[in-house]
C-alpha cells in the first residue's frame, strides 16, 4: 500500500491512495463467490451460474461492496500513515476510485480538520472601552407602567378607536397605489394607538375605526412611509389600576409599600443592567479576537451548527414547517462567527489548561436552580445530574467563565458610564 499527502489549505488534506491487487484480491474473490452462491437464474441450479453471467447482472453489487469492505479494512491504517488521528477527522469524502479486475486500485480522501490557531499575544496587554449603566428613575417608571399595563382590565369599546385604545387587527402591507404586497400580512396584531411607530399623522384614519372597519394608514420608517391596510377585529380600552401603596399590599409579597417596590426594582435593574454591560463586554471580547486571528474554518463545523439551528427551530414550531435552506442562509455568518471563536478558545482553554472542576459545575448548578422555586430545585439539579447534554452544557458554561477571567486580567479597562435611558434612545436609533 502507498499513502501520499496533499495539504490543499489548514482544513483540507487530500490522501491519494494506492493498493496492489494481490492486498485486495482475496476481499474482491470472497465477495464474488457469497454473490455466486445466493444468485439465482432460471435453467440454472442454486450456485452453478457461470462466473461471468454472474458479474454482468451484478456487477455493479459487487464493486460497491468490495469497495465497502476496501475502506473499512484499510482507512484507519491509511490515517495513520497520513499523520491523521481518527478523531480529529471532522469529514471525509472518497473521490477518483479506480477499480478494475486484476489491476492496482487506487482512490483518493478528502479529509477536513481544525486548523491549527495561532493566538494574538494577549498576554501583552489590551485596552478596550466598556459601558456601565446607571439606572435612572425613567426605568423604575416604566418597569411600574408594564406592570400598571399587564394588570390593567379590558373594556370593548363600540363608538370608535381613539389614541391610547388598543386596536385588534390583521394587517396587510400595501403598496402607495393600495395593491397588496404577497408575504407581508400579520393576523391578530395588537396596536397602541399613539405609540411608537403607530403615531399620527400617520395613524390618524384608525381613529375612529370600530370593529369590522378596514382602514388604511402607514407608518414612517428611516426608509420612508410603509402603507397598510388594517382589518379591525376589536377595539379595547384598558382601565390602568392606581399604583399605590394599596396596589402593592394586596398584590405583591415582598414588600408592603410603593417606595418599597421602586427601592426593589432598582437593585433588580441594577443587576440586570450589569449582566447586561458583562455581556456587551465579553462580546466585545470575542469579537477583537475573532477579528484579529486568521483562521480557515472548516465548513464542516459551520453545517453541523447551522443543522443544529434547523433542529431547534423544528422543535419550537412543532407541526409548523419551517424553510430550512432561509434558516441556514440568515445565520450562516453567525455560525461562522461562533465556529471561529469556539477554535479560538478551545486553543486558549488548552494553552492554559482551562477545566471545570467537578465542583465548579456543581456550584454553576446550584446557582441556576435559585431562578426556580424552592420545592422545584432539587427535581431540577436531579435532572441535569442525570442529562448527559445538560451536564456538559454546563462544564462549557463554567469553562467560558473561567475563559473570561483568565482574559480579562491582560485587560485594561476604560469605563464609559452612561445612564439607561440614554441606552434606549441609542437602542431606537
Amino acid at each position: 500500500m502507498k499513502v501520499d499527502v496533499n495539504e490543499l489549505n489548514q482544513v483540507k488534506k487530500e490522501i491519494s491512495v494506492n493498493l496492489e491487487w494481490d492486498e485486495i484480491k482475496d476481499i474482491y474473490n470472497n465477495i464474488l463467490q457469497k454473490q455466486k452462491k445466493n444468485f439465482r437464474m432460471n435453467g440454472f441450479r442454486p450456485g452453478k451460474v457461470p462466473i461471468n453471467i454472474v458479474k454482468q447482472q451484478v456487477g455493479p453489487k459487487i464493486k460497491y461492496q468490495t469497495l465497502n469492505t476496501i475502506f473499512k479494512k484499510y482507512n484507519e491504517e491509511i490515517f495513520d500513515s497520513a499523520g491523521v488521528a481518527m478523531d480529529e477527522i471532522l469529514d471525509y469524502d472518497i473521490t477518483d476510485v479506480d477499480f478494475k479486475e486484476n489491476e492496482p486500485f487506487s482512490y483518493k480522501i478528502v479529509i477536513e480538520t481544525d486548523p491549527d490557531v495561532e493566538l494574538i499575544d494577549y498576554k501583552e496587554g489590551l485596552n478596550m472601552k466598556k459601558k456601565e449603566y446607571e439606572v435612572d428613575e425613567e426605568d423604575v417608571d416604566l418597569y411600574i407602567d408594564e406592570m400598571q399595563e399587564r394588570s390593567a382590565q379590558g373594556k370593548v369599546v363600540t363608538d370608535g378607536a381613539e389614541i391610547g385604545h388598543y386596536i385588534k387587527c390583521d394587517l396587510q402591507e400595501i403598496d402607495e397605489d393600495g395593491v397588496p404586497i404577497v408575504g407581508n400580512k400579520v393576523e391578530d396584531q395588537t396596536i397602541k394607538l399613539g405609540d411608537e411607530p403607530f403615531t399620527e399623522p400617520g395613524i390618524s384614519n384608525l381613529i375612529g375605526a370600530k370593529e369590522g372597519d378596514e382602514r388604511k394608514f402607514f407608518i414612517e420608517t428611516e426608509q420612508g412611509p410603509v402603507h397598510y391596510k388594517a382589518e379591525i377585529k376589536e377595539v379595547e380600552e384598558h382601565i390602568l389600576p392606581e399604583m399605590d401603596d394599596e396596589w402593592v399590599e394586596e398584590n405583591l409579597d415582598t414588600v408592603d409599600t410603593l417606595d418599597e417596590w421602586k427601592d426593589q426594582i432598582r437593585d433588580m435593574l441594577k443587576k440586570n443592567w450589569k449582566q447586561h454591560s458583562d455581556q456587551e463586554f465579553e462580546a466585545k471580547i470575542k469579537d477583537y479576537f475573532i477579528s484579529n486571528i486568521d483562521i480557515k474554518i472548516p465548513e464542516a463545523r459551520v453545517e453541523y451548527y447551522l443543522d443544529q439551528l434547523v433542529k431547534d427551530a423544528k422543535n419550537r414550531s412543532q407541526q409548523e414547517e419551517i424553510d430550512e435552506q432561509a434558516i441556514k442562509n440568515n445565520k450562516r455568518e453567525e455560525a461562522r462567527k461562533n465556529v471561529k471563536w469556539h477554535l479560538i478558545s478551545k486553543k486558549i482553554k488548552e494553552a492554559e489548561d482551562i477545566q471545570a472542576t467537578p465542583e465548579e459545575i456543581e456550584e454553576k448548578l446550584n446557582e441556576m436552580v435559585q431562578q426556580y422555586p424552592e420545592e422545584q430545585r432539587d427535581q431540577i439539579k436531579t435532572y441535569y445530574q442525570q442529562n448527559k447534554e445538560l451536564k456538559r452544557n454546563l462544564e462549557l458554561q463554567v469553562e467560558e467563565d473561567k475563559l473570561m477571567d483568565h482574559i480579562k486580567q491582560f485587560i485594561e479597562v476604560d469605563k464609559e458610564v452612561i445612564s439607561t435611558s440614554e441606552a434606549r434612545k441609542q437602542a431606537r436609533h
